[in-house]
């Protein structure tokens, strides 16, 4: 306890002050330096230029709280009545930066706002404590263990409780780290606001020495956090720029099981229409993640034409048969297919139309969606769309590009299904129509041979018939002769009778065969 004591002793006193503002700059101008440093034609979409204004605006609020600092050593401003709320009010803020730099997301508002509700919180809070901590300075007194102070703590404690919860429900890129980082100042806090609610506080003048000790921890966690976040989006960026399927097999959001490497190769090896858009699907659905996936077509400027082609959904490996759907029942859906976009399907913002899906689906409750579209070709629009479980609240950094790259192949695979598929048709449609179909049924220019062939069979059936019905008189005649007459002159010889059981034998079989075939050319009335 003496070097706990010591140690807070330190850091609230020159010069143990000055090395925690100067590490706490320190690691604020890594952060930024990191953001900026990796830029490239996708930073602007990344993460990179949210985490360099969190940087820059957390190391603009440390720089005013050094330069106060400053200004109280020189003797220009009042240090004890200014610096004990403006250092808890500035940790505040430099809190919540963090955490909106964490857990927003592009073009998703509602983190913003809650920074921006937060800021404004602090501020009056701020302007409430300034007038309450005059007296207690005037008087010399200390500002920890005071009202004020146990105010600020508990506000700090609630909202690194409540990121943390944020972070944990989300799961960010390095949510993990981010637990870790809020966690150390979150004990740090509640340490301290315990302590000051004690008859005997431990902590005595008027600096948050144990909030400092938690700060020169978590803000070099912080710039970490920072430089792995941007080294991630530009390492992703570089795959995407690279090739357009390489990064379904590379990319971070993925993990490469034996079933995703098995559906990605299997996606271009169907041979009819339908078994590709199964396979596409399933790849789809397991590259990202996601519990299924579906393929929407619809004739171009027609909205009334889509349909749902077919789709594949993974926990019960099972295929989504085709079916219509109602322009109003999925408008957002339809409006993305028809405009060729990208579209981002979200609980909050279209919850009426994922419950018409899941209802469509035949599936649980569907609470995110990513659609993309597919390569127009110039008759037909489609989007291929990945949906994923309740369990997902929102989608990983790089999932709308994933499923942009995986587009494109997907396309490439229909394409080449359906060139198959009419090769394979033109060579057997041909002798179908000679072959199988009835004559009746043959086009106008088809001149079937068909009512000739059966002529012929009737014929030969008949000529059959007729020789078989000879040889039988010749046999019975020559057993006759035999019973008629003990001492024949001419005896009918073992090898004569033979022959004449095997002719009629053979006569048998030719006959039966041409009456299948004859069968077999008379058509059915049944069919009509």
């Amino acid at each position: 306890m003496a070097f706990f004591s010591q140690a807070l002793a330190l850091i609230s006193e020159a010069p143990g002050s000055l090395a925690y503002h100067l590490l706490a700059l320190f690691s604020l101008e890594a952060a930024l330096a990191f953001a900026l440093g990796r830029h490239g034609p996708g930073w602007a979409r990344g993460p990179g230029i949210r985490l360099a204004l969190a940087a820059g605006s957390a190391l603009a609020v440390r720089f005013g709280l050094v330069a106060l600092a400053g200004l109280g050593s020189a003797g220009y401003v009042f240090l004890p009545a200014l610096q004990p709320p403006l250092e808890r009010a500035g940790l505040l803020v430099t809190i919540m930066i963090m955490g909106w730099a964490l857990i927003s997301r592009p073009r998703d508002a509602l983190a913003g706002v809650l920074l921006t509700l937060g800021i404004a919180g602090v501020a009056a809070g701020l302007a409430a404590a300034l007038p309450a901590g005059q007296p207690l300075a005037a008087g010399g007194a200390a500002y920890n263990n005071t009202q004020p102070d146990q105010l600020w703590q508990a506000a700090q404690f609630l909202t690194l409780l409540l990121l943390i919860i944020m972070l944990i429900a989300v799961h960010p890129p390095e949510w993990g780290t981010g637990v870790g980082m809020f966690g150390v100042l979150a004990a740090a806090s509640g340490w301290h606001l315990l302590q000051s609610l004690q008859p005997q506080p431990l902590l005595a003048g008027s600096v948050p020495g144990l909030t400092r000790l938690a700060e020169l921890v978590a803000l070099p966690m912080f710039a970490l956090t920072v430089q792995r976040c941007v080294l991630q989006a530009a390492v992703r960026q570089a795959e995407l720029s690279s090739s357009s399927f390489t990064p379904l097999l590379q990319a971070p959001s993925t993990a490469l099981s034996p079933a995703v490497a098995r559906a990605l190769g299997a996606m271009g090896t169907g041979t009819d229409r339908t078994t590709t858009i199964y396979a596409v699907c399933e790849a789809a659905a397991l590259a990202l993640q996601a519990d299924g996936a579906v393929l929407w077509e619809a004739a171009r400027a027609n909205p009334d034409s889509t349909r749902c082609s077919g789709g594949f959904y993974v926990p019960t490996q099972h295929s989504i048969e085709r079916f219509t759907v109602a322009v109003n029942g999925v408008s957002a859906t339809v409006a993305a297919l028809m405009d060729g976009r990208a579209c981002r399907l979200q609980a909050r913002s279209h919850a009426a139309e994922l419950a018409a899906l899941s209802e469509l689906l035949d599936v649980p409750d569907v609470r995110t969606a990513l659609l993309a579209p597919l390569p127009d070709d110039g008759h037909t629009v489609r989007a291929l769309m990945v949906y994923a479980p309740s369990s997902m609240q929102n989608w990983r950094d790089g999932d709308d590009e994933l499923l942009r790259a995986l587009a494109a192949p997907a396309a490439e695979a229909l394409a080449d299904s359906e060139d198959y598929q009419r090769l394979l048709e033109s060579m057997v449609a041909p002798a179908q129509k000679v072959e199988v179909l009835p004559h009746w049924l043959a086009g106008p220019g088809d001149e079937s041979p068909a009512p000739q062939q059966a002529a012929g069979l009737q014929a030969q059936v008949e000529r059959l018939e007729y020789e078989r019905s000879e040889l039988s008189k010749q046999l019975v005649a020559a057993h006759k002769a035999a019973a008629a007459t003990p001492a024949p002159t001419t005896p009918l010889a073992d090898d004569e009778r033979t022959q004449l059981h095997g002719q009629v034998a053979g006569l048998q079989t030719a006959l039966d065969e041409a009456h299948t075939q004859l069968a077999n050319r008379q058509p059915e009335v049944a069919d009509l």
